[in-house]
């Protein structure tokens, strides 16, 4: 596998800004965050999947892989957290493939949450930072999952 970015023992690792353009190639991806106890507490900021990478993001540390996307915000859980969930991932997705929005509200979520006229395809993510979960819209209703 080949990848723009290759994060191994780094901790405090950041990273803001960055776009991926490849060529066709398998097996490319864009940040592989390896198996090192040392990958800890890092941040990828603003990254922007060009060409459709797949995956963006291979963080085998803490289990979590993103496809072709843009990613806003990506922080590291903290060592010794027994889950190695990333909520922020969610939480601060802010395009998906295909352009397709992300909504982050504190609270119930209704599609006047959106601007008038906007289109709400199903598909569309958005997150109840109040509740902690993740919505997602599927034949025109808004199905969630908790993230805890």
């Amino acid at each position: 596998m080949s990848a723009g970015i290759y994060v191994d023992g780094v901790p405090g690792f950041s990273l803001d800004g960055g776009d991926f353009l490849s060529a066709p190639i398998a097996n490319k991806t864009g940040i592989v965050i390896t198996k090192n106890p040392l990958n800890y507490r890092f941040q990828i900021r603003n990254v922007q999947n060009i060409n459709a990478i797949d995956p963006i993001i291979d963080d085998q540390q803490n289990g979590k892989t993103f496809g072709a996307r843009s990613i806003g915000f990506y922080e590291a859980a903290d060592p010794g957290r027994s889950s190695g969930n990333v909520d922020q991932a969610f939480v601060h997705l802010v395009q998906m493939s295909g352009g397709i929005a992300t909504l982050t509200k504190a609270g119930p979520l209704s599609d006047a949450d959106f601007p008038p006229g906007a289109a709400i395809p199903d598909g569309t993510l958005a997150v109840d930072t109040l509740n902690s979960s993740l919505l997602v819209r599927v034949g025109g209703h808004w199905k969630s999952v908790a993230l805890k």
